[in-house]
C-alpha cells in the first residue's frame, strides 16, 4: 500500500505566519476557495489532520 502523506510548506496571505502541514491524503483533497481574495490569486485549500500543522 502506497501512502499519499505529504509535508507541505505554506504561509498566510501577507506572509507573516509560516507553517508546515502534513496532508494525510496528499493533494487529493484540494478545493478551490471562493472568497474574492483567493479567486484573484487562484488559491486553493487542502485539509490536514488535527496536530498535523507545525507553525514556524
Amino acid at each position: 500500500m502506497v501512502s499519499d502523506t505529504k509535508v507541505c510548506a505554506g504561509q498566510c496571505h501577507c506572509g507573516a505566519v509560516r507553517f508546515e502541514a502534513t496532508l494525510s491524503n496528499g493533494f487529493n483533497s484540494i478545493l478551490r476557495c471562493n472568497c474574492s481574495y483567493c479567486r484573484m490569486r487562484g488559491a486553493v485549500v487542502v485539509t490536514a489532520e488535527m496536530g498535523g500543522i507545525r507553525f514556524l
